[in-house]
């Protein structure tokens, strides 16, 4: 098995997986995510995301990742 070198962006932007060159022949990504408002200020939710990439010598690599985002609106005023 020959060895795969990886790099992850910050914050889950985006994930690559090359073999040398760098260059991908094809990169499958899926994701899904539920949102609930608590409150009029609060979100709270989570996010499933799915890929997987493919470099231009075949070999290949998965990733998958749970993400829990939570927003709160600071400055969040009802509407008049």
């Amino acid at each position: 098995m020959r060895d795969v070198g990886s790099a992850m962006a910050v914050a889950g932007a985006s994930t690559r997986w090359t073999s040398g060159d760098g260059a991908l022949r094809r990169v499958v990504y899926a994701s899904a995510n539920l949102l609930h408002r608590f409150t009029p200020t609060l979100i709270i939710g989570g996010e499933l995301v799915w890929g997987e990439a493919t470099d231009v010598d075949g070999v290949s690599a998965t990733n998958t990742r749970i993400q829990l985002p939570l927003r709160h609106l600071v400055f969040w005023q009802p509407a008049q």
